[in-house]
């Protein structure tokens, strides 16, 4: 299975240079043979279709395909290795190996290169036209019917073309049947702070995140780093595939950066660097600051937020703020106080925490 011409929208360097992605898959085939009943049809399994599948080519779907439904995308792939010759009944069990409910915001790489996917199939053209009939354009739907090709041979493929100059979510899944299903590794890494800004001299936390080719996180995976201020912060990925390091900025504003990288190749998105602005007079966020500078004070005399503690677990949020002319003084509130300037200055963090990735950033008081 190939999904050809989708770049992503926004940071993500795996999806970002629009080349074929490969995964491998499978199907399922149940080949009944009873004394009574001759000429049973063989049902059979293959990306989300079900269908019984007689010896006269015939075939009559059972259950509908779900690979396009306007414009999400879901792909899941089956690997392994399974076969059962019994007069009695048996239960097939089928155990995840990389799912997730996050998808990916893919579109075309260009006006003339739509996003397509091409998939091994035994059923003929006619049929898929037919399954695919109410995703078409014609439709209302994004699937464009008149550019969808398909190859006959053993297997037969179809190269489903969607619109152009549309955002689809797409979303990658594996199952395991049997024996000799292959696990799933770390293949990229990223974050959500590759510009971040930090004041001289200061520590700040930076977050990346590990997944694998199906955009799924990966737990247990040790990411390395090469750069004398990084330290990590936890041992290896959480269960959100997310490694925490501490970076140290140098004494005197300007440029630095910082690399970790988690295999040994030069693919890109096996690297993330953090392009860091380190300055004592601006908000947290560097290029994707999304409007802090708008909230900093131009007095040299105004109170600056340096730190925060938000009080998970406790009953407290706790604000450390600096004045350059009265030095530095700490606000300490009960969780559920009423809102007072203070406290708004922490609805900011909180919000500047989320955006990326949980760090905890200096921004000025409004």
């Amino acid at each position: 299975m190939t999904i050809e011409n989708a770049v992503s929208v926004g940071e993500n360097a795996y999806w970002s240079s629009g080349t074929t992605h490969e995964y491998e898959t499978n199907g399922l085939q149940y080949r009944p043979t009873y004394n009574e009943y001759q000429n049973a049809p063989n049902t059979v399994y293959e990306h989300s279709l079900l269908y019984n599948q007689f010896e006269d080519s015939r075939n009559t779907i059972l259950a509908d395909q779900s690979i396009v439904n306007g414009r999400q995308i879901t792909l899941i792939t089956l690997d392994g290795s399974y076969q059962e010759s019994t007069s009695g009944s048996v239960t097939l069990n089928a155990r995840p190996v990389s799912v997730s409910s996050e998808t990916v915001a893919v579109t075309n790489t260009a006006p003339d290169e739509p996003v397509t996917i091409t998939i091994p199939t035994r059923m003929s053209e006619e049929q898929w036209m037919e399954t695919l009939e109410d995703q078409s354009v014609a439709n209302g739907g994004y699937v464009d019917l008149d550019e969808t090709t398909y190859t006959a041979g053993s297997p037969s493929t179809i190269s489903l073309v969607l619109t152009g100059d549309e955002t689809y979510n797409l979303r990658l899944a594996k199952v395991g049947v049997g024996t000799q299903v292959e696990e799933e590794g770390a293949t990229y890494v990223t974050t959500d702070t590759p510009n971040p800004t930090v004041a001289p001299g200061a520590t700040e936390r930076f977050t990346v995140t590990v997944k694998d080719q199906y955009n799924n996180p990966v737990s247990g995976f040790v990411v390395n780093e090469s750069e004398s201020n990084l330290e990590p912060v936890t041992e290896a990925t959480d269960e959100n595939g997310e490694m925490v390091f501490e970076y140290t900025a140098p004494s005197s504003e300007g440029s630095d950066s910082a690399t970790v990288s988690i295999l040994d190749d030069d693919e890109a998105y096996e690297h993330v660097t953090f392009d860091v602005t380190v300055s004592d007079g601006a908000g947290a966020g560097g290029d994707d600051d999304d409007g802090t500078d708008a909230i900093n004070p131009s007095e040299s005399g105004d109170i600056r937020l340096l730190d925060s503690e938000y009080g998970i677990g406790g009953d407290k949020s706790i604000l450390n703020l600096s004045s350059k002319i009265r030095g530095q003084v700490q606000h300490k509130s009960p969780r559920h106080e009423s809102v007072s300037t203070t406290t708004r200055g922490l609805v900011v963090v909180r919000s500047i925490m989320r955006k990326f990735g949980k760090q905890m950033v200096p921004v000025e008081l409004p």
